[in-house]
């Protein structure tokens, strides 16, 4: 009956199963010393059994008020107390901290964007201008390669036809030392 109140008074922590412990252990404590008076009157065997419970009782006898103390502290259930007192408020500025992360990467990832979005913006005008400035590149050059080569041909075809003409007063003079120049040197 001793053990069942020590159990309810820790798991319920009313102290009339304290009251109720104390009582039956008092009255218990007053029975074990009228057998101790009387331990003369043990057989061997007797004896030796109530040696070993002599000894288990006072193993036990601190153990209630310890109990009964240790309930009656503010962390008596020290995994609801740490829960509580520690690990809830740890978690509060855990989440805190997460939270204020991802809004911190929420507002840099929206910086990159507005940054990508503009160099997306002036890398296209770039590619547009590269592109306006390589065709224009490429006109003029096509041009100057063209009139390069048409030039001399054109005249080498003009002094064709004034010989053919029948016209040998002229001469032509070219600088060139490809083909075409090879041919005005030979009409020569």
């Amino acid at each position: 009956l001793g053990l069942a109140a020590i159990r309810a008074y820790l798991l319920s922590g009313d102290s009339k199963f304290k009251d109720n412990f104390n009582k039956l252990w008092a009255k218990n404590s007053r029975r074990f010393k009228d057998l101790q008076g009387n331990a003369e009157l043990l057989t061997p065997e007797q004896a030796t059994a109530f040696n070993s419970f002599s000894a288990a009782r006072a193993i036990f006898d601190p153990l209630p008020n310890l109990m009964f103390t240790s309930r009656e502290a503010n962390d008596w259930n020290r995994a609801n107390f740490w829960l509580g007192d520690r690990a809830a408020p740890t978690a509060a500025k855990i989440i805190n901290a997460l939270s204020t992360m991802a809004e911190n990467q929420k507002q840099l990832m929206e910086d990159d964007m507005v940054v990508a979005k503009d160099m997306n913006k002036f890398l296209r005008n770039l590619l547009w201008l590269l592109l306006a400035i390589g065709i224009s590149i490429s006109l003029t050059l096509g041009l100057i390669i063209t009139k390069s080569i048409t030039r001399p041909i054109g005249q080498a075809v003009d002094f064709a036809k004034k010989m053919s003409d029948g016209d040998f007063s002229e001469k032509l003079h070219i600088d060139n030392q490809d083909e075409v120049g090879v041919l005005i040197t030979a009409m020569n």
